[in-house]
């Protein structure tokens, strides 16, 4: 309770001794992308896919950091979240802020030295940057019971998943599952 479907994945990432790919086409997943965290997105429909790493992340976001796109979300927003951001600050102006400062909270840490014009701006919607800070965190450390071992396919019993399926009225995936014995090996007959 009081956790985002983002922030089981997020912690799932997290906790993975494993490279992980991410499937999302939501960009705050890009905030989870380290050294074995990839985010693979759906750019224009599914023939037009991308695989971000660090690299292509830092490329996306004019040399940010995928560790620094949270403190470009809480400037720039998102009305797509309704992440409001701060009022008045675009794409470019919120980029160019946090490779100068390195994050949100170096930003306000050293206003003085922001023009007068993006001082005024910041200092009228502070709170709101730090809300949509908040908004926009996928936590890496929810209170879950995580165990690799456990996720792997393998045996399953049949029997169970028919009367979950067809609890749910997914009557038309029955006639697709796999019979007793590896998934992965069933699958692959499948497709």
């Amino acid at each position: 309770q009081g956790f985002e479907a983002d922030d089981i994945i997020g912690t799932i990432a997290f906790l993975s001794p494993v490279e992980t790919i991410i499937l999302s086409g939501d960009a705050d997943a890009l905030q989870l992308v380290d050294s074995k965290t990839k985010v693979f997105a759906l750019r224009k429909g599914v023939k037009d896919t991308v695989l971000y790493d660090e690299q292509l992340t830092k490329e996306k976001f004019g040399g940010l950091k995928p560790e620094q796109l949270l403190d470009y979300k809480a400037l720039r927003g998102d009305p797509s979240d309704n992440i409001p951001g701060v009022t008045g600050i675009g794409e470019k102006t919120a980029i160019k802020l946090i490779k100068e400062f390195g994050s949100l909270e170096n930003l306000y840490s050293a206003l003085s030295r922001v023009n007068q014009r993006l001082r005024v701006l910041l200092e009228k919607y502070k709170e709101q940057a730090f809300l949509s800070y908040d908004l926009a965190k996928i936590e890496k450390q929810a209170p879950i019971d995580f165990n690799l071992e456990k996720c792997r396919f393998g045996n399953y019993d049949k029997e169970k998943i028919v009367k979950l399926l067809e609890d749910f009225e997914f009557y038309s995936l029955i006639p697709r599952l796999p019979g007793k014995g590896n998934l992965i090996a069933e699958n692959l007959k499948l497709w």
